[in-house]
């Protein structure tokens, strides 16, 4: 549903009200009778000729009022058809339509009187008084149409806090989930009848996915704070890593550097096949023994260095620890 949008107009009205005292007071000029004098009985005073181009200018002044408040009057109810669409009401449109249909009758009227030069009767004789009843029509049609802008981003509120509410109930049910199946893999025993298999159990995964999840974050915590103190954009920078992604809050930045953080360690961790029933049951040992032997292995260093350069970029290197060269 498109939004109205309205041109500010600054002391519009106030303006209009100082015209409106211009006008009245040249009006009032021209009324203004002259004095008899007996000593000139004789001569005849010539009549007060009346300025034609001032009074065309005033006339058209309020022709363009009248104009203007006709456009507003259909801005408002184009406004309201749009808001009546969803929901759908049908009433609402059916007025909005008809209110939309007669302005579009009037606009034509005003062109035709116009172009033929006959404009209405109050118009012409008090062309004050009509100029201030088209400045209140606007004003009346732009209040409304912020009125109904004012319900479309209340209702637009409501469904945004409908699917937060519905989020956070999803968020506390997989809590709840993750939970209960850590709950049932630490009392679960393993089936392995090799006793130095038998001493990795399922807990011992929790207990170090937790682990990797608080290295990660302070991982994290420390490199958003290098970079804050090295000046870069953080609101760009997580922009890069997931874009389009609007934060809640301006601390939830970190959570687009933890993802990024998650999935450049973890990338490849799923390259040996597992799916293989047989030979996982093979290469089990030989991975319960490169598992627990790990610190100790050379590669692992070569890992560690492969993990970093990949995510720490030069010039993020740089700008954080300058030149290590």
């Amino acid at each position: 549903m498109d939004s109205v949008t309205t041109t500010p107009r600054k002391s519009r009205l106030a303006r209009t009200f100082a015209k409106v005292r211009h006008i009245q007071a040249v009006i009032n000029v021209q009324k203004t009778k002259i004095p008899f004098d007996k000593k000139k009985t004789t001569k005849k005073t010539p009549p007060v000729a009346k300025n034609d181009n001032e009074n065309d200018a005033v006339i058209e002044e309020a022709f363009l009022a009248k104009v203007f408040a006709t456009v507003s009057s259909i801005k408002a109810a184009y406004a309201e058809m749009q808001f009546a669409q969803l929901p759908y009401d049908a009433d609402g449109i059916h007025s909005a339509d008809q209110t939309v249909v007669s302005e579009l009758g009037n606009l034509s009227e005003l062109k035709q009187s116009y172009f033929k030069k006959q404009f209405d009767e109050m118009m012409l004789l008090t062309p004050d008084k009509s100029m201030l009843m088209s400045e209140i029509q606007e004003q009346k049609s732009l209040l409304k149409t912020y009125e109904i802008t004012a319900k479309k981003l209340d209702s637009q509120l409501k469904l945004k806090d409908s699917e937060i509410t519905f989020l956070e109930e999803k968020l506390a049910e997989a809590v709840s989930d993750n939970k209960s199946l850590e709950k049932r893999i630490l009392k679960s025993k393993s089936n392995s009848p090799s006793e130095n298999e038998n001493s990795l159990r399922h807990g011992h995964f929790v207990a170090y996915f937790h682990q990797a999840i608080k290295s990660i974050r302070r991982f994290v915590r420390l490199l958003v704070s290098e970079m804050q103190f090295s000046g870069w954009d953080l609101e760009a920078a997580a922009g890069s890593i997931e874009p389009g992604v609007s934060f809640w809050k301006p601390n939830h930045i970190c959570f687009a550097f933890e993802s990024f953080v998650c999935r450049v360690m973890f990338d490849g961790f799923n390259n040996p096949n597992f799916s293989d029933e047989i030979e996982f049951r093979k290469s089990r040992r030989l991975f319960s023994d490169g598992f627990t032997e790990l610190k100790s292995v050379e590669s692992f260093a070569e890992f560690r260095r492969a993990k970093y350069l990949k995510l720490m970029h030069p010039k993020m290197e740089e700008s954080l620890f300058g030149n290590l060269d």
